[in-house]
């Protein structure tokens, strides 16, 4: 495993602060890494059937959590030819990105969610996490469903 697997998933401003680099503001260099990300989109495609099932989906019945930043969020979407969800968790929602379930636990208590059950589309399980949507949706010892895709994507050429 690399030097940094481990940031996958993790907001960029939490995954400068974990190296420790010495003279740097995590602030400003993750700033500095989105907007670099939000100008590189090449290579940014639609996971085939994405589009096909956000579609076939009532329009209020889905979201998405994520650690990216919103203009980075809504840039790739766009590059992908996807949809804005009507409940979009972003980096700036939450005080503490992931692992913690802080994410999840807000997008669960989003009006649109509250219509129906939750399911987390995730790349690992997280039983905490499950739970804690759960919890968050008022359900004693309720736990969400958790679904678990594996992409596989071309590593692009350096």
């Amino acid at each position: 495993m690399g030097a940094l697997a481990w940031r996958h998933g993790v907001r960029s401003v939490d995954t400068v602060r974990r190296l420790e680099l010495p003279n740097v503001d995590p602030v400003v260099e993750a700033q500095r890494i989105t907007a670099a990300e939000i100008e590189d989109v090449d290579g940014i495609v639609e996971i085939s059937g994405a589009r096909s099932f956000l579609e076939w989906l009532p329009e209020w019945s889905w979201g998405i959590v994520t650690s990216a930043p919103v203009a980075l969020a809504r840039r790739r979407l766009a590059a992908a030819g996807l949809p804005i969800p009507p409940v979009l968790i972003t980096a700036e929602d939450v005080t503490h990105g992931k692992p913690s379930p802080d994410c999840f636990v807000l997008g669960a208590k989003k009006p649109l969610s509250a219509r129906a059950s939750v399911l987390v589309i995730r790349a690992m399980h997280k039983r905490r996490l499950l739970h804690a949507v759960g919890r968050a949706r008022g359900r004693r010892g309720a736990v969400a469903a958790k679904v678990t895709f594996l992409v596989s994507t071309p590593r692009r050429p350096r």
